[in-house]
C-alpha cells in the first residue's frame, strides 16, 4: 500500500502501483497503463527524482537515455515504450520485468548458503551478451552507427524474470554520438567496483570495457564472492587498476579450465588481449556451454530464481502458475 504522500498515483496516462527502486538519479515504479474495453499493461515508470527535475542538465542526460534506448529493439535489452514529462515529471516507460536483478539472486543464494551455480550464470551473462553485442552494433534509422557503449554493466543493471527473460537495463550512462549531454572532463561513469582498467586510468573507451564488466559479474557469480569491491572507494580503485584475478576454479571446484580461460580472457587487463567485442566473448561462452552440459530453458532458469524468492508466487496476475513453482531439492538437483 501507497502511504499517503509518499508519491503520487499517476503520472499521466500510468497509475503507480509500487516503487521497485531508486538510484541516484531516477526512481523506478512498477506501473499500469488501462486502455479501451478494460484493456491494462503492467509496465515500468522511470522518474527523474524530484530534486533534479528542475536541473536541466540531468533531465537532458535522462532524455538520451530515451532516445539511445528506444532505437535498440532486442530481447535481451528492456524496451522503452515512452518518454514523458507531468508537471515538471519527467519519465520513460519501459518493459517491467517480473523477477529480480542479478544482486538480488547472488545475494539471496549467500543468504541460503547455497553454493554458487555455474551453470545458471552462464546463461544469465550468455544472455547479457546477446543484448550487449546489439547494442554495440546498433544503427539509426538512416544505418548509422550509434557507438554504443553501456559503461554501467553491473550485477543490479541485468534482470532474469521468473519465466527466464534476461534483460540489461538502464543505459542512461550510455556513451553514443549526438548525445546531448556531453559527460565532463575527468568524471568516471559507472559503479567503481565494475570499471574497466582504462576507465580508472581516464582512457578512450570502447565496447571492450563493456565485455570486462560483464566479465566481472560472471567471475562473481561462479564464486560468490566480490571480485575489486572493497571497504572504501580507494581500495576498490586500487584493486581495479591492479586488475588481479584469480581464476574461478580455485574459488569453486565446479567450474572446468576452459571457463576459466573465458573468465581470464575477458578479464584482460590489456584491452588488446581481452575478448575484441560482446559476440566474440559469447561464443567462447556458448561454446563451454555446449561442451559442459550445462544447457538449460528459459523455464527452468525462471525457476532456478522462483526458488529462491518464493513470495513471488503471492504476486497475482503477472506470473503464471507454471513459471513461479518453487522447486524442491529434488529438481533443483537435477538443474545443478
Amino acid at each position: 500500500m501507497r502511504p499517503s504522500g509518499e508519491r503520487p498515483a499517476r503520472l499521466g496516462d500510468y497509475e503507480l502501483l509500487e516503487r521497485i527502486g531508486t538510484g541516484g538519479m531516477a526512481e523506478v515504479y512498477k506501473a499500469r497503463r488501462v486502455g479501451a474495453s478494460g484493456f491494462e499493461r503492467v509496465l515500468a515508470v522511470k522518474r527523474i527524482l524530484p530534486h533534479l527535475a528542475a536541473d536541466e542538465e540531468f533531465v537532458k542526460m535522462f532524455i538520451d537515455e530515451a532516445k539511445i534506448a528506444v532505437q535498440l529493439s532486442h530481447p535481451n535489452i528492456a524496451a522503452v515504450h515512452d518518454l514523458g514529462r507531468v508537471n515538471g515529471a519527467c519519465f520513460l516507460v519501459l518493459d517491467y520485468v517480473h523477477g529480480r536483478d542479478v544482486r538480488q539472486l547472488w545475494e539471496r543464494e549467500r543468504e541460503w548458503h547455497a553454493p554458487p551455480h555455474a551453470g545458471i550464470a552462464c546463461h544469465v551473462i550468455a544472455r547479457a551478451l546477446e543484448g550487449l553485442s546489439h547494442a554495440h552494433t546498433a544503427t539509426d534509422a538512416m544505418g548509422q552507427p550509434l557507438d554504443l557503449i553501456h559503461r554501467d554493466v553491473t550485477p543490479q543493471n541485468i534482470l532474469v524474470s521468473f519465466e527466464g527473460d534476461v534483460k540489461i537495463v538502464d543505459f542512461g550512462l550510455a556513451k553514443a554520438q549526438g548525445r546531448a549531454h556531453a559527460t565532463q572532463a575527468g568524471v568516471v561513469k559507472g559503479k567503481l567496483a565494475y570499471l574497466a582498467p582504462e576507465q580508472v586510468r581516464g582512457k578512450p573507451l570502447d565496447p571492450r570495457v563493456d565485455v570486462y564488466a560483464a566479465g566481472i559479474v560472471l567471475w562473481e557469480l561462479l564464486t560468490g564472492r566480490r571480485l575489486f569491491y572493497s571497504d572504501t572507494d580507494l581500495d576498490t580503485l586500487r584493486k581495479v587498476h591492479a586488475g588481479d584475478v584469480e581464476p574461478p576454479s580455485r574459488l569453486n571446484s565446479v567450474v572446468p579450465p576452459q571457463l576459466d580461460h573465458v573468465v581470464l580472457t575477458a578479464l584482460a587487463k590489456d584491452a588488446d588481449r581481452r575478448f575484441h567485442s560482446a559476440q566474440e566473448f559469447l561464443e567462447a561462452l556458448e561454446e563451454v556451454i555446449w561442451d559442459w552440459g550445462v544447457v538449460y530453458k528459459a523455464q527452468q532458469i525462471g525457476a532456478y530464481v522462483a526458488h529462491f524468492f518464493p513470495e513471488a508466487r503471492e504476486t497475482s496476475g503477472v506470473v503464471s502458475e507454471e513459471t513461479s513453482t518453487v522447486l524442491d531439492e529434488d529438481e533443483l538437483e537435477e538443474i545443478a
